[in-house]
């Protein structure tokens, strides 16, 4: 049936009145976000080094680039935006980021919703165990009591005191889990995680206290003062064996859920009690442990009383049932002293979120400092100051603010225009990293649930300087590189070149993830057999191998290596793969495999046509090193830096870094090998040089001047090496501290050489 005029009416001012009370509250809901937001921004430059950005950049503006797009409009507003733009509504692109953003925001909280749900159940599977243990204990204890009241076994009444003390501390730890439920509020904002440490701990103090030190003073006592006689029963065989049985099924229970558990952390059942994950289930495990081995030290304390007919057994029982109580109850103390006090993530934790998710993202350059500590048994808290890539930010805003400033610089309107451009790229960037923090927060949890809070500081390497003061010459270059690549992200040649960039930054882990990216998609496109394919491989066996995963760098070398073989016009690259061949033998302590790597390497390369000088000396001053830790290698390891100084003359001059270092090479080559004279002569061109480059008074001088006394005191031209030392020694001392051990090894070495010329030692060199 068709509707009324007045219901079509009354239908018609339904919906204006439902949309025009939607536009208010999205214009409210806009004006208080760029309030919110214009508020932050001018409190961004003083509390930069200690923001915390923990709300996610949706709260203050629909989308990225949201100031930009409002702002630097110049082309006509088509009919259809008009109004939106009047009524302060975004624009439908900027709707579909907020969609984009829902679409993330619920996958999370899909996420959070499992996580929590796993929580419960944890915390549901804690308390059946507790309740298990308390009521399997009540029951023991009432029968343990009576036992002793007909036999009067020290032993007996220890036992029964014991399980007593076991019901009061199930009780406790029941009233614990019940306060660990309850969610963060205004009195706790981290929330009553900790509470399962406090009550696991008064449960700990309970045992050790009415557990341990009575059960041992009832045992020394029956010592002392034994009964004059001791009865027994057959059926106080029967409460022991019942007591055996149910500790024991509780004990099978709890240890079951604690296995169980701890598969699903991928960790062994004691390293999960050790690390202490659920302090309730913990608690029941090894206080029924207990009550398990205090039931087998009492039968065992019985059957030698009745055996024997002397009730020092009995006694001597009971003080083995306090000792293992004491034992348990002062490793749970100090457990639960740790957590309390607020004990940091395991190295294995803060180094996976460290290298599989902060230095692995191409937004951070690297991370300074990182704190953490558990807030529960299933809850941490993360802090880390981290380094932010300002070049990978501007790579996002790059596009639109290169079109704004080109169409300033035609209309003649920059310098003007820079005005207003200025602040909305200041705006814009802050927002980009609000978005990167929320993203970080997000993939971390996502790795680790049990992470609650955490905080991604910002923090720079030189905040007291502007990036254009560094940007020299050489810097400028690198920075360009890294831009257009980071702009072509994804390609696999912008990857390549992006990785080796990091390589040269020395940031390995962004390296690794982008050559593992390329090594995918030239998988893909080229095949298993391609050189491109090799390339790729090569590089992800040179980043693994300077994050110290050799096994895996060797794989990949040699896959790459015989990829290289078969192409001739790869010999480079099959040049490089022996070098990480040679690396990782060298890293192994096997210097032999390793200079048969360099040197084939070197063959190789020297095959080639035109090959870069830099290469050649590059492998000799490998095999070089490798010579200097091979006694029987010395005098082949002298021959080749004599070849590798020309080379370096030649290519760097002979007053440059590279030349020192062969020359100090060189000579602790001659040094060895009983040729002093020689080893004299490098070191006074050496010193001349490092003079020359780092001064007079440098560290790098004093290392020279103690290796040239060292010589002349091998030689015995202690007068000639006196000068040297003593000038070393002036120098480390104006530098170093008095106890730094350079320092100290100078004056050992003049205070053997002292007495040799006669003179006195100074008065304040240390005995």
């Amino acid at each position: 049936a068709q509707p009324s005029a007045f219901g079509r009416c009354k239908q018609s001012m339904f919906c204006a009145l439902r949309a025009a009370a939607a536009r208010a509250t999205v214009r409210a809901v806009h004006v208080r976000a760029r309030g919110a937001f214009a508020a932050r921004v001018a409190a961004m430059p003083l509390r930069l080094r200690c923001a915390s950005f923990y709300t996610d950049a949706s709260n203050f503006g629909p989308g990225p680039l949201y100031g930009l797009s409002r702002t630097l409009s110049t082309e006509p507003t088509p009919p259809d935006k008009r109004a939106a733009q009047e009524l302060d509504l975004p624009e439908p692109s900027v709707l579909q980021d907020d969609k984009d953003e829902a679409k993330t925001t619920t996958s999370t909280c899909t996420t959070d919703d499992t996580d929590s749900a796993a929580r419960k159940e944890q915390l549901h599977s804690t308390g059946r165990t507790l309740t298990m243990s308390l009521l399997g204990n009540v029951l023991i204890a009432a029968t343990k009591f009576y036992a002793y009241s007909v036999t009067g076994h020290s032993a007996m009444f220890t036992e029964a005191v014991h399980t007593l003390v076991d019901v009061g501390n199930q009780a406790i730890l029941q009233i614990g889990l019940r306060q660990v439920q309850r969610a963060p509020d205004k009195a706790f904002q981290y929330g009553y995680g900790r509470a399962a440490f406090f009550f696991s701990l008064l449960s700990a103090l309970s045992t050790f206290g009415f557990g341990s030190i009575y059960t041992f003073y009832e045992g020394v006592q029956h010592i002392l003062h034994p009964p004059a006689e001791a009865l027994s029963a057959g059926w106080t065989w029967g409460v022991l064996g019942i007591s055996l049985a149910v500790d024991g099924v509780v004990l099978r229970t709890a240890w079951q859920d604690a296995r169980r558990r701890a598969e699903a952390m991928k960790l062994s059942t004691t390293k999960w009690l050790l690390a202490f994950k659920d302090p309730f289930t913990v608690a029941v495990v090894l206080e029924d442990g207990a009550a398990v081995a205090g039931v087998g030290i009492a039968g065992i304390g019985i059957a030698l009383t009745e055996l024997s007919g002397s009730p020092i057994w009995d006694g001597l029982a009971s003080v083995s049932i306090s000792l293992v109580l004491a034992a348990v109850s002062l490793q749970l103390v100090k457990l639960n002293h740790e957590f309390i006090l607020g004990r940091p993530l395991d190295s294995e934790i803060t180094s996976a979120i460290k290298h599989d998710v902060l230095l692995k993202r191409q937004s951070i350059d690297s991370v300074f400092a990182v704190q953490s500590q558990w807030l529960g048994s299933n809850a941490f808290s993360y802090k880390a100051e981290v380094d932010f890539d300002g070049t990978y930010l501007a790579s996002l805003l790059y596009r639109p603010y290169e079109k704004e400033l080109l169409a300033a610089a035609a209309r003649n309107t920059l310098k003007d225009d820079l005005g207003w451009i200025m602040p909305c790229f200041a705006e814009d960037v802050v927002r980009q990293l609000e978005k990167e923090v929320t993203a970080i927060q997000r993939e971390i949890r996502r790795h680790h649930p049990e992470a609650i809070y955490v905080e991604i500081v910002p923090d720079s390497s030189n905040p007291a300087r502007l990036a254009l003061e560094d940007m020299s010459g050489l810097t400028r270059k690198v920075e360009l590189a890294q831009l257009k690549a980071l702009m072509q992200r994804g390609d696999h040649e912008a990857q390549f070149t992006l990785g080796n960039i990091y390589l040269n930054l020395r940031q390995h882990d962004k390296a690794e993830s982008l050559f593992n990216a390329c090594l995918e998609q030239r998988r893909g496109i080229f095949g298993e057999t391609h050189p491109e394919y090799a390339r790729a491989l090569e590089r992800v066996g040179l980043a693994q191998l300077y994050l110290g995963r050799l096994f895996l760098a060797q794989d990949c070398a040699l896959e790459a290596g015989t990829i290289f073989a078969g192409l001739p016009d790869c010999k480079l690259e099959l040049a490089a793969c022996s070098e990480i061949l040679g690396h990782i033998q060298q890293r192994w302590v096997y210097p032999l495999k390793a200079l048969a790597h360099f040197v084939k390497a070197l063959e190789i390369r020297e095959s080639v046509p035109e090959v870069p000088e830099a290469l050649i000396a590059h492998s000799l001053d490998l095999i070089a090193g490798v010579h200097s830790l091979l006694p029987v290698a010395r005098v082949e390891g002298i021959k080749v830096c004599e070849r590798l100084l020309a080379l370096r003359e030649r290519l760097d001059g002979k007053d440059s870094q590279a030349v020192r270092d062969v020359l100090l090479r060189k000579a602790d080559l001659l040094a060895k090998e009983g040729q002093g004279q020689a080893a004299v002569r490098a070191l006074a061109r050496a010193l001349a040089i490092t003079e020359q480059i780092k001064g007079t008074g440098s560290l790098e001088t004093a290392a020279v001047l103690r290796n040239m006394g060292t010589v002349l005191m091998d030689l015995h031209e202690w007068t000639i090496a006196l000068p040297y030392l003593q000038r070393a020694l002036q120098i480390r001392e104006a530098l170093l501290d008095a106890n730094h051990p350079d320092v100290l090894s100078l004056i050992d070495m003049l205070s053997d050489l002292y007495p040799k010329m006669g003179l006195a030692m100074p008065p304040h060199w240390p005995n």
